[in-house]
Protein backbone atom coordinates (compact mmCIF):
# COMPACT_ATOMS: atom_id res chain seq x y z
CA UNK A 1 0.00 0.00 0.00
CA UNK A 2 2.69 2.43 -0.97
CA UNK A 3 0.63 5.84 -2.20
CA UNK A 4 3.14 7.44 -3.88
CA UNK A 5 4.36 4.08 -6.16
CA UNK A 6 2.54 5.84 -9.41
CA UNK A 7 4.68 8.93 -8.96
CA UNK A 8 7.91 7.65 -8.16
CA UNK A 9 9.07 6.67 -11.36
CA UNK A 10 10.90 9.95 -12.38
CA UNK A 11 13.12 9.79 -8.66
CA UNK A 12 13.73 5.99 -9.28
CA UNK A 13 14.85 6.88 -13.11
CA UNK A 14 16.71 9.42 -11.34
CA UNK A 15 18.32 7.44 -8.70
CA UNK A 16 19.10 4.87 -11.80
CA UNK A 17 21.73 7.17 -13.63
CA UNK A 18 23.23 8.99 -10.46
CA UNK A 19 24.04 5.24 -10.00
CA UNK A 20 25.02 4.57 -13.66
CA UNK A 21 27.33 7.82 -13.64
CA UNK A 22 28.81 6.84 -9.66
CA UNK A 23 30.29 3.32 -11.79
CA UNK A 24 31.60 5.23 -14.76
CA UNK A 25 35.64 5.41 -14.28
CA UNK A 26 37.87 3.33 -11.55
CA UNK A 27 38.24 3.14 -7.87
CA UNK A 28 41.57 4.28 -6.53
CA UNK A 29 43.62 2.47 -4.10
CA UNK A 30 47.45 1.95 -3.01
CA UNK A 31 47.22 -1.11 -0.95
CA UNK A 32 45.11 -4.22 -2.04
CA UNK A 33 44.33 -6.56 1.33
CA UNK A 34 44.27 -10.03 0.81
CA UNK A 35 42.29 -10.92 3.69
CA UNK A 36 43.12 -14.52 4.02
CA UNK A 37 41.72 -18.22 4.18
CA UNK A 38 40.44 -18.29 7.55
CA UNK A 39 37.00 -19.64 9.04
CA UNK A 40 35.10 -17.82 9.88
CA UNK A 41 36.52 -15.07 8.32
CA UNK A 42 35.35 -11.26 7.51
CA UNK A 43 36.48 -7.71 5.41
CA UNK A 44 36.85 -5.37 8.14
CA UNK A 45 35.78 -1.79 8.02
CA UNK A 46 38.70 0.76 6.51
CA UNK A 47 39.00 1.96 9.77
CA UNK A 48 39.66 -1.30 11.23
CA UNK A 49 42.22 -2.77 8.79
CA UNK A 50 44.88 -5.05 9.89
CA UNK A 51 47.57 -3.70 9.97
CA UNK A 52 46.20 -0.09 10.15
CA UNK A 53 45.13 1.79 6.78
CA UNK A 54 47.88 5.01 6.56
CA UNK A 55 46.07 8.01 6.76
CA UNK A 56 45.28 9.25 3.08
CA UNK A 57 45.21 6.24 1.44
CA UNK A 58 42.56 4.20 0.82
CA UNK A 59 42.35 0.34 -0.05
CA UNK A 60 40.63 -2.27 -1.54
CA UNK A 61 40.07 -5.89 -0.40
CA UNK A 62 40.63 -9.46 -2.52
CA UNK A 63 40.11 -13.12 -1.63
CA UNK A 64 41.61 -16.36 -2.51
CA UNK A 65 39.55 -16.62 -5.60
CA UNK A 66 40.65 -12.80 -6.92
CA UNK A 67 44.02 -13.25 -6.27
CA UNK A 68 44.22 -17.19 -8.23
CA UNK A 69 41.85 -16.03 -11.14
CA UNK A 70 42.44 -12.41 -11.71
CA UNK A 71 45.07 -10.74 -10.16
CA UNK A 72 48.56 -10.25 -12.08
CA UNK A 73 52.19 -8.01 -12.20
CA UNK A 74 52.35 -5.25 -14.61
CA UNK A 75 55.48 -2.74 -14.29
CA UNK A 76 55.64 -3.05 -10.51
CA UNK A 77 51.73 -2.91 -10.19
CA UNK A 78 48.67 -5.47 -8.69
CA UNK A 79 46.49 -5.42 -11.93
CA UNK A 80 42.95 -6.81 -12.38
CA UNK A 81 41.80 -7.49 -15.93
CA UNK A 82 39.23 -4.60 -15.70
CA UNK A 83 42.01 -2.00 -15.47
CA UNK A 84 42.04 -1.78 -11.63
CA UNK A 85 45.54 -1.89 -9.73
CA UNK A 86 47.47 -1.33 -6.68
CA UNK A 87 51.12 -0.47 -5.48
CA UNK A 88 51.33 -3.06 -3.00
CA UNK A 89 49.44 -6.71 -1.80
CA UNK A 90 49.26 -6.42 1.94
CA UNK A 91 48.81 -10.76 3.44
CA UNK A 92 46.95 -11.24 7.09
CA UNK A 93 49.10 -10.05 9.99
CA UNK A 94 48.10 -12.60 12.70
CA UNK A 95 49.65 -14.41 15.01
CA UNK A 96 50.01 -18.01 13.13
CA UNK A 97 49.87 -16.78 9.54
CA UNK A 98 48.53 -18.98 7.26
CA UNK A 99 48.37 -20.10 3.93
CA UNK A 100 46.99 -22.82 1.19
CA UNK A 101 50.37 -23.22 -0.76
CA UNK A 102 48.31 -22.70 -4.41
CA UNK A 103 47.81 -18.79 -2.95
CA UNK A 104 51.43 -18.60 -1.61
CA UNK A 105 52.64 -20.01 -5.07
CA UNK A 106 50.51 -17.50 -6.59
CA UNK A 107 52.00 -14.63 -4.59
CA UNK A 108 55.58 -15.91 -5.44
CA UNK A 109 55.05 -15.64 -8.87
CA UNK A 110 53.30 -11.70 -8.56
CA UNK A 111 56.46 -10.81 -6.72
CA UNK A 112 58.80 -12.48 -9.13
CA UNK A 113 56.90 -10.76 -11.68
CA UNK A 114 57.31 -7.01 -9.74
CA UNK A 115 54.83 -6.88 -7.48
CA UNK A 116 55.56 -5.41 -3.52
CA UNK A 117 54.16 -7.73 -0.99
CA UNK A 118 53.61 -6.50 2.86
CA UNK A 119 53.13 -9.28 5.71
CA UNK A 120 54.73 -11.78 7.84
CA UNK A 121 55.75 -15.30 6.23
CA UNK A 122 53.29 -17.66 6.78
CA UNK A 123 54.28 -20.83 8.17
CA UNK A 124 51.12 -23.69 7.77
CA UNK A 125 48.49 -24.55 5.43
CA UNK A 126 45.09 -23.15 6.99
CA UNK A 127 43.42 -27.22 6.30
CA UNK A 128 44.07 -30.73 6.44
CA UNK A 129 44.25 -31.10 2.95
CA UNK A 130 47.53 -33.72 1.51
CA UNK A 131 48.27 -32.97 5.19
CA UNK A 132 51.73 -33.10 6.21
CA UNK A 133 53.00 -32.22 2.67
CA UNK A 134 50.71 -29.08 2.65
CA UNK A 135 53.05 -27.57 5.58
CA UNK A 136 55.78 -28.54 4.36
CA UNK A 137 55.46 -26.35 1.26
CA UNK A 138 54.11 -23.52 2.53
CA UNK A 139 57.14 -23.50 4.61
CA UNK A 140 59.40 -23.98 1.23
CA UNK A 141 57.60 -20.91 -0.50
CA UNK A 142 57.92 -19.20 2.54
CA UNK A 143 61.45 -19.80 2.41
CA UNK A 144 61.71 -18.36 -0.94
CA UNK A 145 60.63 -15.64 -0.40
CA UNK A 146 60.92 -14.42 3.42
CA UNK A 147 64.57 -16.21 3.51
CA UNK A 148 65.27 -18.88 6.07
CA UNK A 149 65.27 -17.05 9.10
CA UNK A 150 63.52 -13.40 8.08
CA UNK A 151 63.41 -12.28 11.60
CA UNK A 152 61.31 -9.55 13.25
CA UNK A 153 61.58 -7.02 10.51
CA UNK A 154 63.08 -6.86 6.97
CA UNK A 155 63.07 -6.80 3.38
CA UNK A 156 63.83 -8.95 0.32
CA UNK A 157 64.31 -8.62 -2.92
CA UNK A 158 62.65 -11.53 -5.20
CA UNK A 159 62.81 -11.30 -8.24
CA UNK A 160 61.64 -7.81 -10.10
CA UNK A 161 59.53 -6.92 -6.55
CA UNK A 162 59.90 -7.16 -2.90
CA UNK A 163 58.92 -8.77 0.24
CA UNK A 164 58.18 -6.25 3.42
CA UNK A 165 57.63 -7.37 7.27
CA UNK A 166 57.82 -5.89 10.41
CA UNK A 167 57.16 -2.29 8.95
CA UNK A 168 54.13 -0.19 9.45
CA UNK A 169 52.61 1.04 5.85
CA UNK A 170 53.05 4.50 6.70
CA UNK A 171 56.65 3.96 6.87
CA UNK A 172 57.02 1.54 3.81
CA UNK A 173 54.55 4.43 1.91
CA UNK A 174 57.15 7.42 2.83
CA UNK A 175 60.26 5.39 1.75
CA UNK A 176 58.85 4.87 -1.83
CA UNK A 177 57.70 8.76 -1.92
CA UNK A 178 54.07 8.19 -1.82
CA UNK A 179 51.96 11.13 -0.53
CA UNK A 180 48.93 10.90 0.98
CA UNK A 181 45.23 11.88 -1.37
CA UNK A 182 44.58 14.99 -1.58
CA UNK A 183 41.00 15.82 -1.64
CA UNK A 184 41.10 19.07 -3.81
CA UNK A 185 37.71 21.23 -2.96
CA UNK A 186 35.71 23.81 -5.32
CA UNK A 187 35.26 26.80 -4.17
CA UNK A 188 31.03 27.68 -3.35
CA UNK A 189 30.02 31.33 -3.74
CA UNK A 190 27.83 30.77 -0.70
CA UNK A 191 28.26 32.27 2.76
CA UNK A 192 25.92 32.87 5.83
CA UNK A 193 22.38 34.25 3.96
CA UNK A 194 23.56 34.10 0.70
CA UNK A 195 23.04 30.73 -0.55
CA UNK A 196 22.34 28.62 -3.66
CA UNK A 197 19.29 31.19 -4.61
CA UNK A 198 20.59 34.39 -3.49
CA UNK A 199 24.69 34.22 -4.75
CA UNK A 200 23.98 35.20 -8.60
CA UNK A 201 22.20 38.93 -7.43
CA UNK A 202 24.38 39.65 -4.81
CA UNK A 203 26.83 42.57 -5.53
CA UNK A 204 29.35 41.45 -2.98
CA UNK A 205 29.55 37.77 -4.26
CA UNK A 206 32.47 38.99 -7.11
CA UNK A 207 34.32 40.56 -4.01
CA UNK A 208 34.02 37.35 -2.18
CA UNK A 209 35.35 34.75 -4.46
CA UNK A 210 38.00 37.07 -5.55
CA UNK A 211 39.36 36.76 -2.18
CA UNK A 212 39.34 33.52 -1.84
CA UNK A 213 39.95 31.50 -4.99
CA UNK A 214 43.11 30.34 -5.27
CA UNK A 215 44.05 27.82 -8.46
CA UNK A 216 45.91 24.75 -7.11
CA UNK A 217 44.42 25.21 -3.62
CA UNK A 218 41.00 25.09 -5.20
CA UNK A 219 39.78 22.59 -7.90
CA UNK A 220 37.90 25.63 -9.91
CA UNK A 221 34.57 27.32 -8.75
CA UNK A 222 31.53 25.22 -8.83
CA UNK A 223 28.95 23.05 -7.01
CA UNK A 224 26.63 26.17 -7.91
CA UNK A 225 22.69 26.38 -8.23
CA UNK A 226 21.55 28.78 -10.82
CA UNK A 227 17.41 29.30 -11.51
CA UNK A 228 16.36 29.88 -15.16
CA UNK A 229 17.71 33.06 -16.71
CA UNK A 230 20.50 33.95 -14.06
CA UNK A 231 23.03 32.23 -16.36
CA UNK A 232 23.59 36.06 -17.96
CA UNK A 233 23.90 38.01 -15.26
CA UNK A 234 26.93 40.12 -14.38
CA UNK A 235 27.55 38.37 -11.17
CA UNK A 236 27.43 34.81 -12.95
CA UNK A 237 29.47 35.78 -16.17
CA UNK A 238 32.54 37.44 -13.43
CA UNK A 239 32.17 34.45 -11.59
CA UNK A 240 32.83 31.83 -14.50
CA UNK A 241 35.56 34.60 -16.35
CA UNK A 242 37.39 34.10 -12.66
CA UNK A 243 37.10 30.16 -12.49
CA UNK A 244 38.59 30.26 -16.47
CA UNK A 245 41.28 33.08 -16.18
Amino acid sequence: HVTWFAKSHAWLTYLARCQHLLRQGRYVADFCYFYGEDVPNFVAARSAMTPPLPAGFDCDTANAEVLLTRMAAKDGWLVQPDGMSYRYLVIPHRQHPAMSPQVLEKIRALVEGGVTVIGPAPQRAPGLTHWPQCDIQVRQLSAALWGDQPGERGQRQVGQGRVIWGKSQEEIAKGDGLAPDVVVPFLRPYRGEIGPSAWARDGTTVAYVKARYRPGVHRGIGEIHLAAGESELPVVRAVIELAVA
